[in-house]
């Protein structure tokens, strides 16, 4: 198994879409204190910089595009294939 002893979390989890493509007001963090409300579009991922291993230098990034209608947090990456094998 591989260790990664290097890696780091980023500061933020995503931001909301909106008028600009990225939303400063909207990001996804611990500081920002934006409620989430319907009609809103965000994307939410997790970066993880730094990854190292005898093989080189890696970042790894998981992300959805999330929609909230109806109070309700709906993907809108449906038609994305999640198999390991299609995103590798």
């Amino acid at each position: 198994m591989t260790t990664f002893p290097s890696a780091e979390v980023p500061r933020n989890f995503g931001y909301g879409i909106g008028l600009k493509f990225k939303e400063k007001v909207l990001e996804i963090t611990d500081k920002n204190p934006s409620k989430i409300e319907n009609n809103q579009t965000y994307l939410v991922y997790i970066n993880v910089n730094n990854l190292r291993d005898s093989n080189g230098d890696y970042v790894l990034q998981i992300s959805n595009n999330i929609s909230i209608e109806n109070n309700e947090a709906l993907n809108l990456n449906l038609k994305v294939s999640y198999e390991f094998d299609d995103i590798v």
